[in-house]
């Protein structure tokens, strides 16, 4: 798991910036590794592993799209965004979701 750094800015009396940051490489790393060797199934073979999302992937899917990837409800958008080319670097095999 990478780091993630929140920090917050006062602009003015009124006003303060949220900042969240996270080095996302070695997740992006990890999912191309699993995509390219077919390293997402478990020993059994009965279940996969479709995706590693960095969590300002998740809060930025949950400001500007209303999703959370953490809500039961919430999946079948949070398979929708997996699916589509915008995000397709997050899923860990070929194909779709």
């Amino acid at each position: 798991m990478t780091e993630v750094v929140r920090t917050f800015e006062r602009l003015d009396d009124e006003t303060i910036v949220a900042r969240v940051v996270q080095a996302c490489d070695p997740i992006l790393d990890a999912n191309k590794e699993d995509a390219n060797h077919a390293a997402n199934r478990s020993p059994s073979g009965d279940l996969w592993h479709v995706a590693r999302i960095p969590i300002v992937v998740a809060e930025k899917w949950l400001n500007e799209h209303g999703v959370d990837v953490l809500n039961p409800d919430h999946r079948a958008a949070v398979r929708r965004l997996l699916n589509s080319n915008e995000y397709r670097w997050l899923r860990t095999g070929g194909g779709r979701i």
